[in-house]
């Protein structure tokens, strides 16, 4: 009973998770970018992002940049992190909202 009480409760935590996952790639039309890459190969692969974010504005050494991909209501946000100019990982956050602001940009 103990077993079936905590599988349960497993069961529910998980299902009560937020739709946070991480990921090596990020496609964007017939380009993909993925761990390592360059931001000047992501921005000519995918072109701007709705929204970028400094998370260490005036702190001296690696800089560090959140990059979000809006790809429209029915679709994930993509979040791109970098540090040091290099694609660290890429996440997919919460649904995105309105049109499509990914140009070619599928998430794979």
């Amino acid at each position: 009973m103990k077993t079936l009480v905590l599988i349960i409760l497993v069961l529910l935590s998980l299902a009560c998770a937020s739709p946070v996952f991480a990921t090596d790639t990020f496609r964007c039309g017939s380009e993909i970018v993925t761990t390592g890459d360059t931001t000047v190969h992501t921005l000519l692969a995918c072109g701007q992002p709705s929204y970028t974010e400094i998370l260490n504005p005036g702190v001296v050494g690696t800089r560090v940049e959140k990059w979000f991909y809006n790809c429209g209501s029915g679709s994930f946000i993509q979040v791109l992190r970098f540090a040091g100019g290099r694609l660290q990982d890429v996440k997919t956050e919460d649904y995105g909202r309105g049109e499509s602001q990914c140009v070619g940009a599928l998430h794979r």
